[in-house]
């Protein structure tokens, strides 16, 4: 089994629901943890990576070959023919953060995290007038927030070669995360870190293989 760090950096406000709304405060807002601090689920975090291996993933090849194997193969209507090989965690605050968070009284606990929360307004437009009962608020993370994920690859230590530069290319691939991308929301960069180690580099792209 192969382990690696994942670190997700914002550089806009993003939004990673929890599918469910808080009163008059915002129709949807963010995915939180069991003491109410901002979180990321695993799957949406998966999926992100995803979208980096598809996108690498048209360059032929052993790309090709690499994400099916790591992210699982998909049959033409969308269904997962053969599980991937890849696991990933819910993306959280770094630890010191959230221990300091667990420190602190829930209601000093809750002003904290206020500060990392925006809301945005968005409503439906018909021929230039906002339709009615479209206006719609979102609670958004604010740029600048750092996230940490674990992955978990069921390969042995020994296919590091190849893992690790494409791992660093499909991190290099991602350039946002969580709902309304297509708004702006969820720029963010995703990189791996490799603990006791030097970084990896990005592959040349023409001429990396899979071993």
């Amino acid at each position: 089994m192969i382990e690696l760090k994942l670190r997700i950096s914002f550089s806009s406000d993003w939004h990673c629901g929890s599918g469910l709304g808080e009163s008059h405060l915002a129709d949807a807002i963010l995915n939180r943890d069991s003491d109410g601090i901002p979180m990321i689920p695993g799957r949406a975090v998966k999926g992100a990576l995803r979208e980096g291996a598809w996108r690498l993933s048209t360059l032929g090849g052993d790309y090709k070959d690499a994400e099916n194997r790591l992210f699982g193969s998909v049959s033409y209507g969308g269904a997962i023919q053969k599980a991937g090989l890849l696991c990933v965690g819910p993306a959280e605050l770094p630890e010191d953060v959230r221990a300091y968070f667990k420190d602190v009284s829930p209601d000093k606990r809750s002003q904290e995290v206020s500060y990392m929360i925006t809301r945005r307004a968005r409503t439906a437009l018909q021929d230039g007038v906002a339709a009615h009962g479209s206006l719609r608020s979102l609670e958004c993370g604010i740029p600048g927030l750092t996230f940490m994920s674990s992955l978990s690859i069921d390969l042995p230590s020994t296919e590091k070669n190849w893992l690790l530069p494409y791992m660093t290319a499909v991190c290099a691939a991602v350039k946002s995360l969580g709902a309304d991308r297509a708004r702006g929301l969820g720029r963010c960069t995703f990189q791996l870190v490799v603990e006791n180690g030097p970084a990896p580099q990005l592959p040349d792209l023409s001429e990396w293989r899979m071993k």
